[in-house]
């Protein structure tokens, strides 16, 4: 009976002191993280901007063609 109230025991306290670890982060694990996001951020935003160039090039690409098919449609009528 001893045994099952002492592995409950043991692993209740394990559990606790990785929590109080993980709210003590390293400053300097904290700025790396911290650098690394911004990086991420900055390189998304320029594959966004990249896709969003690509984009207005088809916008404008499909709006000439459409011009094109509706004036030779209502220049023939």
């Amino acid at each position: 009976m001893l045994a099952c109230a002492g592995a409950l025991g043991d692993k209740d306290d394990k559990e606790d002191k990785k929590s109080d670890t993980a709210e003590e982060e390293d400053p300097e694990i904290a700025e790396a993280r911290r650098e690394a996001e911004e990086r991420r951020n900055e390189k998304y935003r320029k594959m966004e901007e990249e896709r969003e160039i690509m984009r207005q090039g088809i916008r404008e690409k499909v709006s000439t063609s459409f011009t094109g098919v509706f004036w030779t449609t209502w220049y023939r009528v």
